[in-house]
Order: structure tokens, then C-alpha cells, then sequence
């Protein structure tokens, strides 16, 4: 994009340690769990992917704070005189990136809980499979597994399938490379893109039922086997679960 800033000067204290910071006009890089380079990227030196959203131009206030001393000056962020698109068009643009911004924290925020249940329930019985107990668990953390997904896993590219079950690690991928695609240019969102957007949120949305319904129902299960054979019962995830923003 061909946005940039201008800062106003005056406020904030000269000449002492460091006094000029680069703002690469973007919001904080979003939680990924797997990042990627463009083509030619170099690790170190080109952003991974997928970077925060831009900033929309408008007034900010940055802060410094040294020695307990707060230092607060405005800074204005002005689009480029050479861009020809809307102010609407880029207000429209980015509500759409701060909409896949918020999938991309809430799937990493709704991560959390399930992969550590998951890893509690797997603690009780990992090497029996015979055992009512045994087979409890398994099925549990079968099905955790299959909400969670694998962290460790490498980022999804554009091209390749796109899964079949969506897990909140798959999702996450999957926010990442619409918030990449659509921050490409400055531009209306097309149909397709808010489409596309539209149906990630809505399977989000259903994934999140899925595990309150695990929790709700799974969990309070495996709870009564773990009762009946004098084992004390798993805490219950605290509820929460995160959406995309409206």
C-alpha cells in the first residue's frame, strides 16, 4: 500500500538515548502458529507472513515511557495524494482486515483451553487402550485432537487443499492467507473476498459450538468414568470462546 505517516514534532524529549523509531504503519503482527516468506523473503529482514493490517490514515498518539516518565505526542497518519480509491473504499478494506485479524486471535486465544485439556486427559491412561478408562480417554483425545489441530504443523500456502474438517490451527491458516490476499492493494473488497470471509468466521463459529459441546457433554462423560473407578475429575475449561468481530 502507498500510505505514510507524518509526525508532529515538539513533544517528546531530544538528544537523549534514542530518538528516532520506524513505525512500519502496521497494527502488531497477528498470532500465527505457522508463518511464511514471500517468494526471495530473507528470514531476518522481510516480515513473515502474515503481517498485522495497516493502519488507516487518521490522528494517533504514540508513548514513551523512560524512568517511570510518560511521554505522549500525536502523530498523524495521511493517505498518499497519489491514491485514487475512496475514502470509503479504504474504510471498507480495512474492516475487513481487522475482521480476519480478529479470526486469527481468536482461533490462537480458543487454542489454548483445548490443547490443554487435551494434554490432561492424555496424562491418565497414555498407554492403556484396554480399560474402560483406557478407551475413554483415547476417544477424547481423538476428538480434541480433531478441534485443536497440530501446531506444529507449516503454514498452509494459497494453493494448496484446503481440509477437509477445519480445526482452530487449520483455521488460523486459513485467516492468515485471506488477510495476506486482501492486503495486496489499496481497494474496495471484492464479493468473493467478503465471501470467503463471511464463511472462515461461520466456521469458526461452528467450531467453537463443537468444543462448548465437547466440554458440555464429552467431558461431563469422561468425568463419570473417571468417578466410577475413584479417579478425581478433570477441571472444567473455563468458557469464552472467541469469535471473529462483527
Amino acid at each position: 500500500m502507498e500510505r505514510f505517516w507524518l509526525a508532529q514534532p515538539g513533544a517528546l524529549p531530544a538528544n537523549v538515548g534514542l530518538n528516532r523509531a520506524t513505525w512500519d504503519l502496521r497494527y502488531d503482527p497477528p498470532p500465527a502458529f505457522a508463518h511464511a516468506f514471500v517468494f526471495n523473503g530473507n528470514p531476518g529482514s522481510t516480515p513473515a507472513e502474515p503481517e498485522g493490517a495497516l493502519a488507516s490514515p487518521g490522528v494517533y498518539r504514540i508513548r514513551l515511557t523512560v524512568d517511570g516518565n510518560r511521554y505522549t505526542q500525536a502523530l498523524t497518519v495521511v493517505r498518499d495524494p497519489r491514491l485514487r480509491v475512496a475514502p470509503a473504499a479504504l474504510a471498507a478494506q480495512h474492516a475487513l482486515l481487522m475482521r480476519l485479524y480478529s479470526g486469527l486471535q481468536a482461533t490462537w486465544t480458543d487454542f489454548k483451553p483445548v490443547a490443554e485439556l487435551r494434554a490432561a486427559v492424555a496424562k491418565i491412561a497414555p498407554n492403556d487402550t484396554v480399560s474402560e478408562v483406557g478407551k475413554a480417554a483415547k476417544a477424547l483425545v481423538t476428538t480434541l485432537d480433531s478441534i485443536a489441530g497440530d501446531s506444529l504443523t507449516d503454514a498452509r500456502q494459497v494453493w494448496d487443499a484446503r481440509p477437509p474438517v477445519w480445526s482452530f490451527v487449520d483455521l488460523n491458516g486459513e485467516f492468515g492467507i485471506e488477510l495476506t490476499a486482501q492486503d495486496n492493494a489499496d481497494h474496495v473488497p471484492t464479493r468473493a473476498a467478503l465471501v470467503v470471509a463471511s464463511s472462515s468466521c461461520a466456521e469458526l463459529g461452528k467450531l467453537v459450538a463443537r468444543w462448548r459441546r465437547v466440554v458440555r457433554v464429552d467431558l461431563a462423560a469422561f468425568n463419570q468414568t473417571l468417578a466410577r473407578h475413584g479417579m478425581p475429575a478433570l477441571a472444567v475449561p473455563a468458557a469464552g470462546n472467541k469469535l471473529c468481530s462483527q
